[in-house]
């Protein structure tokens, strides 16, 4: 049984719908699988998702089907800090994505942070393997961006939606936080969900765990 507990941020009929089916997939599994649902959908309510549920957390998208290859214990033994499946530096990208309005939303991080201090992160999916106390000081300091980002926040078209690209502020609130991001470990374990979202959208009926 995992030592983690799992949570989504779940609003609206189709994410409604994914965390269902996601939910009674990972109870076969004997893991706990949380919701929390806003008032009004904005990504950055993610913070939301993970406050208050412990300092062992798997953050995930709930467009996400489990494979035949199930490896949920291979997070059991893993570094303190966060892991996500990749981090890219915003100095490198070349663009992103063209459904998103940036609404100046890295000349207010830049000038506070710097170009480096920023890089996009796979956010579908995130273990945090912290302590308490750092826990808490990264949920502080994700709030902290929220608020100074409010009134640029990314907007994106497809979802109809702000708070996009939110990985930007995990990233810094964990650097602020003294906390270690890490790429591509436990891979096994992230090879588990197929993160069908951004191929397929939203709106496939889910019906197996083989992919």
């Amino acid at each position: 049984m995992s030592r983690y507990i799992f949570t989504s941020l779940v609003k609206g009929k189709r994410y409604e719908e994914e965390f269902e089916y996601l939910r009674k997939e990972l109870n076969k599994l004997g893991i706990e699988h949380l919701r929390y649902t806003p008032a009004e959908f904005n990504f950055n309510e993610k913070v939301n998702a993970i406050r208050g549920i412990g300092s062992k957390v798997v953050l995930i998208d709930t467009d996400h089907v489990l494979t035949r290859d199930v490896h949920i214990e291979e997070a059991d033994d893993i570094e303190e800090g966060i892991h996500v499946r990749y981090s890219r530096p915003y100095l490198v990208m070349d663009s992103i994505a063209e459904d998103i309005d940036s609404n100046g939303y890295f000349d207010v991080l830049k000038d506070k942070y710097g170009s480096e201090c920023i890089n996009f992160l796979d956010e579908s999916i995130v273990i945090f393997n912290l302590d308490e106390s750092k826990m808490k000081s990264f949920i502080s300091n994700w709030d902290s961006l929220i608020e100074l980002t409010k009134n640029n926040s990314p907007f994106r078209f497809s979802d109809r939606s702000s708070g996009a690209l939110e990985g930007c502020l995990i990233s810094i609130a964990a650097k602020e936080a003294g906390i270690t991001i890490y790429e591509s470990k436990p891979k096994k374990f992230f090879d588990t969900f197929y993160h069908y979202g951004p191929s397929k959208g939203h709106r496939i009926k889910v019906t197996s765990t083989v992919v």
